[in-house]
C-alpha cells in the first residue's frame, strides 16, 4: 500500500509481512518472521523530517547524518559507490541506521505506554491508539464528550425550524 508517496505494509496481513529466512545448519525453530513494512518519513514530526533532524532526535553526536561530498549527487549515487565505495557505504550504514533506531524508539514508546508493539504506519495512527486506549479505560468509559470538549445538552423544547436554525448557528 502506499501512503504519502512511501511504500508500506498493512499490519493487519500478515501474509503480506512474512519473510522466510535461511536456515542455519543445526538450528531449531521456525525460520519465518513476519516483517511489516514502514516509513520513518511517516513516523516523525512534520518539522523533524529530515534524516539528519532525526538522528539529532535520537543522539546527535552518535547518529549525526553524514553528508555526501560536494563531488557527488543524490541523484547519481552509482557515480559515489564506483568513485569512493568506503565512504559511500558509511553513508549507506548511517542512514540505515538513523532510521532503524528512531524506528525502535517509536516502538519502545508505543509499548511504554501500554499499546502493542505493533506500531501504525503513521504518527498520527499512533495518537489514534492512545486516544482508543484513552477511552477504554475503566475510569475514561463514556468521556468521548470531556475529551473533544463536546458537551451533551438535554433540552425538550419544541423549536419550530426557523428557530431551530437560528438557534444551532448562534
Amino acid at each position: 500500500m502506499a501512503v504519502r508517496n512511501s511504500f508500506i505494509s498493512n499490519n493487519q496481513e500478515a501474509k503480506y509481512n512474512r519473510v522466510e529466512l535461511e536456515r542455519i545448519a543445526g538450528s531449531k525453530g521456525d525460520n519465518v518472521i513476519y516483517a511489516p513494512l514502514r516509513d520513518t518519513y511517516l513516523l516523525c514530526p512534520s518539522l523533524e523530517r529530515s534524516l539528519e533532524k532525526v538522528g539529532d532526535l535520537i543522539d546527535k553526536e552518535k547518529y549525526k547524518k553524514i553528508v555526501i561530498p560536494d563531488n557527488y549527487k543524490k541523484s547519481r549515487m552509482d557515480l559515489y559507490l564506483a568513485g569512493d565505495r568506503e565512504g559511500f557505504e558509511k553513508y549507506a550504514i548511517r542512514d540505515a541506521e538513523i532510521c532503524a533506531h528512531y524506528a525502535l524508539r517509536i516502538v519502545r514508546l508505543h509499548i511504554k505506554e501500554g499499546l502493542s508493539p505493533n506500531v501504525p504506519p503513521t504518527l498520527t495512527g499512533i495518537g489514534v491508539n492512545l486516544l482508543i486506549d484513552f477511552l477504554g479505560k475503566e475510569e475514561t468509559q463514556n468521556k468521548y464528550e470531556e475529551c473533544f470538549g463536546l458537551e451533551i445538552v438535554d433540552d425538550s423544547r419544541y423549536v419550530a425550524g426557523k428557530e431551530f436554525l437560528r438557534l444551532s448557528h448562534s
